[in-house]
Order: structure tokens, then C-alpha cells, then sequence
């Protein structure tokens, strides 16, 4: 069985049905941040799992986490313009891959713990999904 770390935010409102014991819930975000790679740290997770959610009908799944926040500024000077997120194939079975980046709090987040991975020479799959209430079940499945 995998040891995956996950996370979502404070606003997220399914919280008690993500597939996972624990999950770090993020308000202070760049606090949250910085604890939650403390974590990764420590913990040495097989795969890191992020989940907001989604303002359609459809849950999607990140390819891109961007160096932009809203729609000028950078948000890591020494940090590259673009990580590639792990998708796994399971995944794009059962929502739809965003070929187009967003630039909001979720983008942060992916940003800054990609930037820490790659600073630390981790190679742990980082997934991101925003999630509708819907296809919570079909996260169950992938993930237990």
C-alpha cells in the first residue's frame, strides 16, 4: 500500500470524504506550505495528493502548476516558468486533464511544493485534482 501525503484548503467542502486518514488542511497558506514540506521531509510519502474544488460539473486533473499568480505576478523568483504534475493514467480515465493552468491559490500551493521537491531532489509523484462532489467515489477507488 502507498504512503500518500494529501492536502486541501480551508474552504474545501469535502474535507471528511477525501480517501485518506489525514489530510493537511492549508489556510495560512504559506505557513501551510512550509509545514506541510517539513512534512514531506519526514514522512518520505510514495506520492503527494492535492484537492480543491471544482467550480464545474467535472473534476479535473492539473498537468501545470505555473510560476504566476493571478495574472502578473511571479510567485517564486529562483523557480522555473512551469513544472509538469504527475497525471496517472487511472486518472484521465475518469475526469478530464487541464491543458491550461490556473493562476489562483491551488497554482500557488502546486508551485511552491514542486519548486521544494525539485530543490530537494525528491522524485515523489505530485498529483492535483480538483474535485466535484460527484466523483469523491471514484477518488475512493483510486486511492484505497
Amino acid at each position: 500500500m502507498q504512503k500518500t501525503l494529501a492536502y486541501t484548503f480551508r474552504m474545501f467542502p469535502y474535507k471528511d470524504e477525501l480517501p485518506f486518514k489525514k489530510v493537511s488542511v492549508f489556510g495560512k497558506l504559506n505557513n501551510d506550505i512550509k509545514n506541510f514540506c517539513n512534512e514531506i521531509l519526514t514522512t518520505k510519502p510514495d506520492r503527494i495528493v492535492g484537492f480543491a474544488e471544482s467550480m464545474e460539473k467535472f473534476s479535473t486533473v492539473e498537468r501545470y502548476a505555473i510560476n504566476q499568480f493571478n495574472q502578473h505576478k511571479r510567485i517564486l523568483s529562483v523557480a522555473p516558468d512551469i513544472y509538469e504534475l504527475n497525471v496517472p493514467v487511472e486518472l484521465t480515465k475518469l475526469f478530464q486533464v487541464r491543458t491550461t493552468p490556473t493562476t489562483s491559490f491551488c497554482n500557488l500551493s502546486m508551485l511552491k511544493i514542486m519548486h521544494f521537491l525539485k530543490e530537494n531532489n525528491l522524485n515523489i509523484p505530485f498529483t492535483f485534482i480538483h474535485v466535484s462532489q460527484n466523483d469523491l467515489k471514484k477518488c475512493q477507488n483510486i486511492f484505497n
